[in-house]
């Protein structure tokens, strides 16, 4: 099976993943998804801590699922004094499923590189 394409999500991706998102957590509305989206494309920030959002596409070009990946200042079982990577919010198309769309966790560090989520603590997802 040919690796599903993963990239850091756009501005023109923000509507499939607020879709995807309302699906994942429907206690929000797909307007509240799309707002805490755009806030995280623009700022890179899920708080005052790194945040990005991760795209998974098809062969067709259609997002087929997302991963939210920042880093928290703490989590349980984790050192308390420095910062540790966290996944946030994980997503594939229920079409889709095993098919190994969601084993992204060999792209998420060259993403996350690339996207200077790396200097800032997230070295890689396993």
């Amino acid at each position: 099976m040919n690796p599903v394409p993963v990239r850091p999500a756009e501005a023109r991706d923000l509507p499939a993943v607020a879709r995807m998102r309302s699906i994942l957590w429907p206690d929000g509305s797909y307007e509240e998804h799309l707002s805490e989206a755009k806030q995280t494309l623009a700022t890179g920030m899920n708080g005052i801590l790194p945040m990005v959002t991760l795209v998974a596409e098809d062969e067709t070009g259609s997002l087929v699922g997302f991963l939210d990946v920042g880093l928290r200042s703490h989590a349980d079982g984790c050192d308390e004094r420095q910062p540790v990577g966290f996944v946030e919010g994980w997503f594939v198309d229920p079409r889709v499923r095993q098919r190994g769309v969601g084993r992204v966790d060999a792209g998420c560090g060259r993403v996350g590189q690339k996207s200077g989520m790396q200097r800032d603590g997230i070295r890689h997802l396993d």
